[in-house]
């Protein structure tokens, strides 16, 4: 790309995503202004030293990115201003997080070989950015389930559809393994279990007695067992039975036979709101702070926006040449 294109895409792209309203003059060090928030060369140079310098010419050469960076870079500012505005931030978490970065990230930052004024202007952005990330976790937290509850309650009577479910069940089995060998082996030892089923053995009482045996599993933890085609001899067994407790019969799938315990059977139907609550209130959560934030950052931005339109175009060779 040639200066001329590239001094011409940067300016549309300005545009677009800032919505210009006037320019600052080229002697300024802002790059842009917008209210009260400035945003000057030096903040820029605390984001740009992060990147190593072998990535500086791909992210710069793209003017889409140099305009997400700036327009990143103004909204942390606006929201640092508003949350020292409102007591909404705490410098003593922030400055150990920031501690524990360069502590973690010391040997790529070294890496960067930057001068003392970089890594201070660094220091800098790294330090807004945990301001920024800080802030907007906390006001997040003051939005709760009692602000959404009640369309909550709304949201699931106009999705109810959505939460029909099919018979289900809890079930827990014992499986005896058998081949054309050993068949009539398994068989009689499957009919040992089944008899001591009757005789009101737990499903803990034998897996205590049989838990070293050879080819004789204890399954549990099954839990909202629906019918499955792919395991039909198995859905029909328990299905058919409408019952609660041991079958007190053998299901033979042609390769293992079977001992069922049905712990909980629950007839089809509709999940009632408190079983799908929790879903249905995070979901809502999520899109109301997401909401919210959105509205209050457009409330910050509310003034006429003014760049420095010499100093944004020269961004590109300011880092991309520099050392």
């Amino acid at each position: 790309m040639n200066q001329q294109s590239r001094i011409h895409m940067n300016k549309v792209f300005l545009i677009i995503v800032f919505n210009i309203t006037s320019v600052l003059t080229a002697n300024s060090n802002e790059l842009i202004s917008q209210g009260s928030v400035k945003l000057t060369l030096n903040d820029f140079d605390g984001f740009a030293w992060t990147l190593p310098k072998d990535k500086r010419r791909g992210f710069f050469d793209s003017p889409v990115r140099i305009d997400n960076a700036l327009n990143s870079l103004i909204n942390m500012k606006h929201l640092v201003k508003y949350g020292k505005s409102n007591g909404i931030i705490n410098e003593k978490t922030i400055d150990k997080l920031l501690t524990e970065y360069l502590f973690q990230n010391n040997e790529n930052i070294e890496k960067l070989n930057l001068s003392d004024y970089k890594f201070l202007e660094m220091k800098k952005y790294l330090k807004l950015k945990y301001s920024y990330e800080y802030i907007k976790d906390q006001l997040s937290k003051l939005i709760t389930e009692d602000d959404v509850i009640n369309l909550a309650k709304e949201q699931y009577i106009l999705t109810q559809e959505n939460y029909f479910h099919e018979d289900k069940v809890d079930v827990q089995y014992i499986s005896v393994g058998y081949n054309t060998e050993n068949k009539q082996k398994q068989f009689s030892q499957i009919k040992i279990l089944l008899q001591e089923v009757k005789e009101q053995k737990t499903f803990d009482d034998l897996e205590f007695k049989y838990k070293d045996i050879e080819n004789i599993r204890f399954i549990k933890g099954i839990k909202d067992y629906t019918y499955d085609e792919k395991y039909k001899l198995f859905s029909e067994f328990i299905f058919n039975s409408q019952k609660q407790g041991f079958i007190y019969e053998v299901l033979d799938t042609k390769s293992t036979f079977i001992i069922v315990e049905v712990l909980k059977f629950t007839n089809s139907g509709y999940k009632d709101f408190h079983e799908v609550k929790d879903i249905i209130v995070q979901n809502l959560l999520k899109e109301k702070i997401q909401r919210d934030f959105k509205v209050l950052m457009n409330s910050l931005k509310s003034d006429p926006l003014i760049i420095n339109e010499n100093h944004i175009i020269s961004i590109r060779d300011r880092y991309v040449k520099s050392t």
